[in-house]
């Protein structure tokens, strides 16, 4: 499956994780919900935990090389958006999309570590 595909599965694997963990907060107006969904979710976000994954050497050798090849595809950039962090942010959901393909468990576990990296 070429990457943007990917992308685009672990955007809303990532999105559905984000908003079931939400939920689980007991937060109960939705756009409170909403708001603090894109804090986790934003590109900015991505690329801010895709750094500290990198930084922190969390990802193995096949992982970062799934997240270089997102990263380096070419798609669309909105107006509003920083180039870095959209490219940055492509490659975290490649990555995403990918090993909930190819390991589920691998995957939620990155998702967790992301929360929690979100959350300190």
């Amino acid at each position: 499956m070429n990457a943007l595909k990917l992308a685009y599965l672990g955007d809303a694997y990532y999105e559905y994780k984000i908003r079931l963990y939400l939920v689980n907060q007991n937060i109960e107006r939705v756009e409170k919900l909403h708001k603090t969904c894109v804090t986790y979710t934003s590109s900015v976000a991505q690329s801010k935990i895709i750094e500290y994954f990198l930084e922190n050497k969390i990802l193995t050798e096949t992982e970062d090389e799934i997240y270089l090849n997102g990263r380096n595809q070419k798609s669309k950039v909105r107006k509003n958006l920083n180039y870095k962090d959209h490219i940055r942010a492509t490659g975290f959901e490649t990555l995403i999309g990918s090993l909930l393909l190819n390991d589920a468990n691998r995957c939620d576990y990155l998702i967790d570590l992301a929360i929690n990296f979100v959350n300190s």
